[in-house]
Parts: structure tokens; C-alpha cells; sequence
């Protein structure tokens, strides 16, 4: 028997179960949900009141997931937080993984051409080893912090993302128009780890973006290192921003009205950071645009960094409150 209340109770408590698992859970609980109704109901047709009583006695989706999952009690970060947390826990792991074995072997490659020698494969492979576990162990350190900070904070005050908790609260299965792909997120994640990680562990990376001075054939780095590194505090912050919001679409799952209102809390929160940190930090060179225009430009390049970080948030909140809202309409 299909029922839309049924139909959306076993979405909410398999849709974040593995793949491998997920239909198999689905149909044990279509069988189980239909013969309670058969033994209620027998013949009779069974009201609405029939199977919200029925789905409460089995128990709200999010105790459900947690049986099926086996979150338990394994982590400090429990259900229905835990599973989504080791997600992300791989998702960094490998990404920060990946780039720092890029990053490591090609600076190893340019910096021994450069000093040129003859050295034997068993001390290159040493030397190259040793930075990359360096780097790469400092860097993990930091980017599991950042991600337990996040999701301890989600436990601690019980954010309420989508997780279900009562029958009147269960979510529309999307369509697929309105779905969040899980891609979109985690490449998301994945960039704003690699860059923030690179730039803490190796801050050096920072003086090799430069801008070519054609005037006397010099080159004028186009960041200020120092600065830069001052503002961390700023940088970690919207980092947290940043990938708590992707966290909030890897959860929800789909665009609708909870997906706007976090979006939209979280950007403005990543706003007034950003306004804050470079108005205390110049990050960007002064000498910046004056080489870029070949003309010397009274104008601050930080309220231009400003200015393209605050409309790419704006035009991001945008997206999301326009796809919210049709998501609504349709619903």
C-alpha cells in the first residue's frame, strides 16, 4: 500500500544511510509498516490516524536512522550527528592528503633543479618524505580541529538541521530540481581546506603570487604575508562559516525554506567577518594596482577585495533564497 506520509517517513530515515544499504533498509520497512497496518486494520481501509499512529509506535526517523546507521554511542559527536561527521572526516582527509603530496612534490622538484647537485634516489626520496609527513601531519591536525569544532558545536546546541524528530515535521521527497547534489558541497569543503591548510602550514606560498612590475623589470608580491598570517583568527572563522554551510546542504539535502534561512545567517555571519578582517588587516599590497594599472591609483585594494567578497556572498544568497523559494511553490 503507498501512502505519502509513509513514502516520506521512509525517506527521512534512510536518505543518509549508505548507498549499499539504503534500499534494502527501505523495503524492510515497507514490509514491517504494512503488516502493522494489517494487523490494526485488517480489511478495513486504514485513515490517516491509522498510520500516524502506526509510525509513531515505531519511532521517530532520527531513532530509526541512529538503529540502522549503528551511530550509537561511538563518538563523542553523536547521532544523528556522527555519521555526517566521519563523511566530512574523509572527505578532508583525502582532499588535504591529495594537495599536499601535489604541493610537496612539486616544490621538492622546482627547489632541487634550482640548486642543482647530483644526489642519490634514497636521500631525495628521504628529504621529500620527511616534508610531507611534516606538513601533511601539522595540517591534519588543524583541519580535523576545525571540522570537530563545527560539528561539537551542532551536538552541543542541538542544531536542528533536518533530522525529523515528530511525523508532522517529515520533509517532501524532492524533486530532483530542487536536490542538492552531494558534488556541490564537498568540492566546496575540499577547496576551502586545501587553501586555508596550505596557507597556514606553508604561509611562504603566500610571497609566490606576484604581479610583474614592467616599469623596472621587478616583481611586486600581490599579498602581504605578515598581515595576512596576523588575521588568522579572521581566516579560521570563515572557514567555519564556509564549510558549516556546506555541511547544512549535505544535510538538508535539497533547496527549501530551512536550507534559505541558514544560508542566509551563515553569510551574513562570513559578511561581517570579512568586513572586520580587512578593515583591521591589509592584506594586499598597496603597490598592488598601481603596478596592475601601470598608474598610480589613490584607492585602498582591500576595500576592492572587499567589495568582490561581499558581492560573490551576496550573488550566493541570492541563488539560495531564489531556489528556495520555487522549491516552496512547488511543494
Amino acid at each position: 500500500m503507498k501512502n505519502d506520509l509513509v513514502e516520506r517517513y521512509i525517506y527521512a530515515v534512510t536518505r543518509k544511510l549508505p548507498a549499499r544499504s539504503r534500499d534494502d533498509v527501505s523495503a524492510e520497512l515497507k514490509t514491517l509498516i504494512d503488516d502493522m497496518i494489517d494487523q490494526r486494520c485488517g480489511v478495513v481501509t486504514p485513515t490517516q490516524k491509522d498510520i500516524t499512529v502506526i509510525l509513531t509506535e515505531l519511532g521517530t526517523p532520527s531513532e530509526l536512522f541512529a538503529e540502522y546507521s549503528g551511530d550509537g554511542k561511538k563518538s563523542l559527536i553523536g547521532p544523528p550527528y556522527y555519521t555526517s561527521f566521519i563523511f566530512i572526516m574523509k572527505i578532508v582527509f583525502f582532499a588535504f592528503l591529495g594537495g599536499m603530496f601535489i604541493y610537496n612534490l612539486v616544490s621538492f622538484t622546482s627547489s632541487s633543479f634550482s640548486q642543482g647537485g647530483e644526489f642519490s634516489y634514497l636521500s631525495i626520496f628521504s628529504v621529500f618524505l620527511f616534508g610531507f609527513i611534516k606538513d601533511f601531519v601539522s595540517g591534519i591536525i588543524i583541519a580535523f580541529g576545525i571540522v570537530t569544532i563545527i560539528f561539537a558545536i551542532f551536538q552541543h546546541f542541538k542544531v536542528n538541521i533536518d533530522f525529523s524528530y515528530n511525523l508532522r515535521d517529515l520533509p517532501d521527497v524532492p524533486v530532483k530540481k530542487d536536490t542538492i547534489h552531494k558534488s556541490e558541497p564537498i568540492a566546496s569543503i575540499v577547496f576551502q581546506v586545501l587553501i586555508a591548510l596550505i596557507i597556514f602550514t606553508v604561509p611562504s606560498i603566500l610571497s609566490l603570487v606576484k604581479i610583474r612590475d614592467s616599469s623596472n623589470a621587478s616583481c611586486v608580491n600581490v599579498f602581504d604575508e605578515t598581515a595576512f598570517m596576523s588575521g588568522w583568527f579572521f581566516v579560521i572563522l570563515l572557514v567555519i562559516l564556509g564549510i558549516s554551510r556546506d555541511c547544512v546542504d549535505l544535510f538538508i539535502g535539497r533547496y527549501c525554506k530551512k536550507t534559505m534561512i541558514y544560508a542566509v545567517v551563515l553569510n551574513a555571519a562570513a559578511a561581517i567577518v570579512s568586513v572586520i578582517w580587512l578593515s583591521l588587516y591589509q592584506i594586499i599590497t598597496p603597490q598592488f594596482f598601481s603596478v596592475l594599472f601601470s598608474a598610480d591609483i589613490n584607492l585602498n585594494p582591500n576595500f576592492i577585495a572587499l567589495a568582490i567578497l561581499l558581492f560573490a556572498i551576496s550573488v550566493d544568497t541570492g541563488v539560495v533564497i531564489f531556489r528556495s523559494l520555487r522549491a516552496e511553490r512547488r511543494s
